[in-house]
């Protein structure tokens, strides 16, 4: 299976950055940096241990519900373990959560995002 290169989630990080700074102003808890579930799911997703890292990022959700950068990144770690399905809904989740934000540019990467894992879909079939 083809696996969304991350080169291309790189644009939809950087917006999502926007997004994060404002829900830092709501709960701390937002700040990834900050977050161990987020920092050792990273770690883990480096790693390759995909299934590690999705589950730090389910701790995490247990935690915060709208947190975005755990359903980014949980979706990057599903992409990356070749499960486009549960990918897809992590992103869906995150554009869900942005477009809550009023955040065109994001919104508008997040589409990018979801089109590029849906080509990648159907190059796969």
């Amino acid at each position: 299976m083809a696996q969304l290169k991350k080169s291309n989630l790189k644009p939809i990080a950087a917006a999502l950055g926007a997004i994060f700074a404002v829900s830092l102003a709501v709960s701390p808890v937002a700040n990834a940096a900050d977050n161990p579930f987020i920092k050792s799911g990273k770690a883990k997703s480096d790693e390759g241990d995909y299934d590690g890292a999705i589950a730090d990022y389910d701790r995490a959700l247990e935690h915060k519900p709208d947190y975005a950068s755990a359903y980014y990144n949980r979706g990057v770690a599903y992409d990356s373990s070749g499960d486009k399905e549960e990918a897809r809904r992590g992103f869906l989740k995150v554009r869900e959560l942005v477009e809550s934000s009023g955040n065109a540019q994001s919104l508008n990467l997040i589409d990018e995002a979801l089109s590029e894992l849906d080509n990648e879909n159907n190059n796969s079939s």
